[in-house]
């Protein structure tokens, strides 16, 4: 994030693709409504 003073004046996010959860917590892991994760 960029500041010029107290406002933002630049902000970059970057977000990852989805991706299912290991096979050591597959067990602890709930799917979101609607969404679907393909396996890799």
């Amino acid at each position: 994030m960029e500041f010029a003073g107290q406002q933002v004046v630049h902000e970059t996010q970057y977000f990852a693709g989805p991706f299912g959860a290991p096979a050591w917590r597959a067990a602890l892991a709930e799917s979101m409504p609607g969404r679907t994760v393909r396996e890799t």
